[in-house]
């Protein structure tokens, strides 16, 4: 069976940003999501954003906020980071990545977070921000003194680059802190294109055949920001 060149380049064009997708699969798109340190601590257990040794790479942390080890006031006794060395806290200000949706798809965004013992209850809040919008996608309902683990689902109707923003309920008022470790975004599941037959070109029976319920978003949608919001997580 013949089939056109045309027929060809749209299908060439069309699984080729879900190739790309499925290498990322079980692959973190967040860098450092354990925000280690390389930098010296000076035998701290803790350190402010603006302090001279700081360092959190792929990390902005602002200067109300900073990194925390166990035997730290930010962690409760026996209550070490989840992984690594430090804890990412947030007190004042906010921390945020910039990093790379590969392809159109279901994302899993994970985090483990726990408050600081003796300071009012805070919840943790994550957004997202992609072409000057911002979404928020995870508020938690968890506001414990140990580390819990915490995961969310989103739908990305477009790729490119989006800034993931780690924050706090009531983000002004210092005296209250949480903390976030090993943070990650996953590929979950990609979204299968939908093809539509050429004028007056034969198609393949098995490009006719992929149900429409296998779909979650398709490749021909604008890169707009249009994230599937949660209220909680």
């Amino acid at each position: 069976m013949k089939t056109s060149s045309r027929f060809h380049r749209v299908v060439t064009v069309a699984f080729a940003a879900v190739f790309a997708a499925v290498s990322a699969r079980a692959e973190n798109l967040i860098v450092n999501g354990t925000f280690d340190d390389p930098g010296s601590s000076g035998g701290s257990s803790y350190l402010y954003a603006n302090h001279k040794d700081f360092a959190c790479p792929g990390w902005t942390v602002g200067s109300g906020s900073g990194l925390a080890k166990a035997g730290s006031p930010w962690l409760a006794s026996g209550n070490a980071a989840k992984a690594g060395t430090y804890s990412l806290f947030i007190q004042s200000s906010t921390a945020y990545q910039e990093f790379t949706i590969p392809a159109p798809g279901l994302y899993q965004l994970s985090f483990d977070t726990c408050n600081r013992p003796s300071c009012p209850a805070a919840v943790a809040e994550v957004y997202l921000a992609h072409n000057g919008k911002t979404n928020l996608i995870c508020l938690a309902e968890y506001s414990g003194t140990t580390y819990k683990t915490l995961t969310k689902s989103f739908t990305a109707y477009g790729s490119g680059l989006y800034t993931l923003i780690l924050s706090k309920s009531e983000l002004s008022n210092g005296s209250k802190c949480i903390n976030y470790d090993n943070v990650s975004i996953e590929l979950q599941q990609v979204p299968v294109p939908q093809l539509k037959p050429i004028a007056a070109t034969p198609v393949e029976p098995a490009l006719t055949t992929i149900k429409p319920s296998l779909y979650i978003s398709k490749l021909s949608r604008p890169k707009s920001f249009n994230l599937l919001t949660i209220s909680s997580c």
